[in-house]
């Protein structure tokens, strides 16, 4: 009788342990359930996903933003019965976050295209109230996504200011664009025409700006006497013009504007001021190439680089003002210019 009481005990404690085993597995099997889905699913997180097909699909992304939703309700379920395996939900997670991020951060960027939509994104941006009911977490990854787009963004080229070093040479479409403010399309087209042309850029982040850099960059164009160079140049480009009345009208337009006979001539009373203006323009025409008294050969009929350069020192030392120093300083700039060939 004991024996047959001891067979039975040791039975029941059998079937016990079997029961346990069964219940334990079926837990386990249940908590790996939503990472075997994962692993089975259309995308595999960890081994077919490719970060830049996923960018360019946006079917690909929603899908990837519900699979970060349910590993997230995973997440906090299994922290709050302190199960194992919260590591690599949570490793998964970062992982979903890394895929979407340039994605959702390129089509941001893709929006901003002019100054309202760069004020629209900033205003994204500056607001946290997303209307609904998210996580904490899915709060910092978009304001993450908005930080980012919206530092790229102000960086963008927003217009570009012409500036230009005027003088009596400067051409007349540059004197006309000086000061301006242009878009990138339209300074394309300027690059293209104007080597004289120095753009610029302003980023949308510094756009508020752009009105006074223009107003303070005006301020120095009408101490140069922007309007009369304008007038100037105007006669002087001018074809349906012959010499005669580009003379005339050019000595006219000098002699009414004290800021150009200060800034760019010598006001001699008689003197003949269309003559100074072709004087002047031939000494800054020859003036890159830093040949002292550059003037005093164009007086003498010298009126290109390679007559320059080709003068006799025994010549140029006869001329007024030129002694032995500045003598000196014109032979070795005449042999400069001629080692390097760049003038013919």
């Amino acid at each position: 009788m004991e024996t047959l009481l001891g067979l039975f005990l040791l039975g029941a404690f059998g079937f016990y342990l079997y029961l346990r085993s069964k219940e334990e597995k079926e837990d386990k099997s249940s908590l790996s359930e939503p990472f075997r889905k994962l692993n089975t699913s259309k995308i595999n997180t960890n081994k077919q996903i490719d970060s830049s097909k996923v960018n360019s699909t946006s079917d690909n992304v929603k899908y990837l933003k519900t699979e970060l939703r349910k590993l997230r309700k995973e997440a906090e379920r299994m922290e709050r019965h302190d199960q194992d395996g919260l590591d690599d939900v949570k490793s998964e997670i970062k992982h979903i976050e890394k895929i979407i991020h340039p994605y959702e951060v390129d089509q941001l960027l893709k929006k901003v295209t002019d100054l309202k939509s760069y004020r629209a994104l900033e205003k994204k941006y500056e607001n946290t109230d997303y209307g609904e009911t998210i996580s904490y977490e899915e709060i910092e990854r978009r304001e993450a996504v908005l930080e980012e787009a919206f530092t790229i963004a102000g960086e963008k080229t927003y217009k570009y200011i012409l500036w230009a070093d005027v003088s009596i040479d400067t051409p007349l479409a540059v004197l006309e664009k000086a000061g301006k403010a242009y878009f990138p399309d339209e300074a394309s087209k300027i690059k293209e025409s104007c080597d004289q042309c120095i753009l610029s850029e302003v980023p949308f982040s510094e756009a508020e700006d752009i009105n006074s850099e223009i107003e303070d960059y005006k301020i120095d164009l009408k101490d140069a006497g922007i309007k009369e160079l304008i007038k100037l140049r105007a006669v002087f480009e001018n074809d349906s013009f012959d010499e005669i009345a580009k003379d005339k009208k050019i000595n006219e337009i000098v002699s009414k504007s004290n800021i150009l006979k200060e800034l760019y001539f010598d006001d001699y009373g008689n003197d003949d001021y269309y003559d100074q203006y072709l004087f002047k323009r031939k000494v800054q025409k020859l003036s890159e190439y830093n040949i002292p008294k550059v003037e005093k050969f164009i007086a003498s009929g010298y009126e290109t680089i390679d007559e320059i350069v080709n003068v006799d020192a025994n010549e140029i030392s006869s001329w007024d003002g030129v002694g032995k120093i500045t003598l000196d300083k014109i032979v070795e700039a005449q042999e400069r210019v001629k080692k390097d060939n760049s003038y013919k």
